[in-house]
């Protein structure tokens, strides 16, 4: 997944996301509640599908505890957060030291891999296979305001 767009300023964001939604109809998603609403983006016209995590997100800080902390939890977030702890290169995470980067590495990590998720998704591949949709990921840095876009 190529990075696409580094540093937009919160500004221009919000004026173009108004843009976006007004012209284009953009989808911003979040991941747990996107399957059921798959076939609404055909049904709909939205022609650009975005995947935005963002710095701190709680779930995946959640998912990255020791799997025995998280079967602890009621069953339903149990397998959600393995769910997102599978798809996390924990390994690979460990090795960061600095707390942020490693928060923006395992959310831009869950990103693209629910951007994966969706292309594999028959309704979002057809739809791209015809141009008919852009589905794109994002990290949405909260600190700033900043939002950085990746694209395959």
């Amino acid at each position: 997944m190529e990075h696409v767009g580094r540093r937009t300023h919160p500004s221009l964001l919000s004026f173009s996301l108004s843009l976006l939604i007004n012209t284009v109809k953009l989808f911003l998603i979040s991941i747990p509640i996107c399957i059921p609403i798959l076939p609404k983006v055909v049904h709909l016209n939205v022609k650009v599908l975005i995947v935005m995590g963002h710095e701190g997100c709680g779930a995946i800080q959640a998912a990255r505890l020791p799997q025995a902390d998280i079967n602890k939890e009621s069953k339903c977030l149990c397998r959600l957060l393995t769910g997102l702890k599978e798809g996390l290169d924990e390994e690979n995470l460990n090795r960061i030291k600095d707390h942020r980067a490693a928060d923006r590495e395992a959310v831009v990590t869950n990103v693209k891999k629910q951007v994966g998720l969706l292309m594999n998704n028959t309704v979002v591949k057809n739809s791209v296979d015809k141009n008919e949709l852009i589905v794109v990921g994002a990290f949405y840095e909260m600190s700033s305001g900043i939002v950085d876009f990746y694209e395959d």
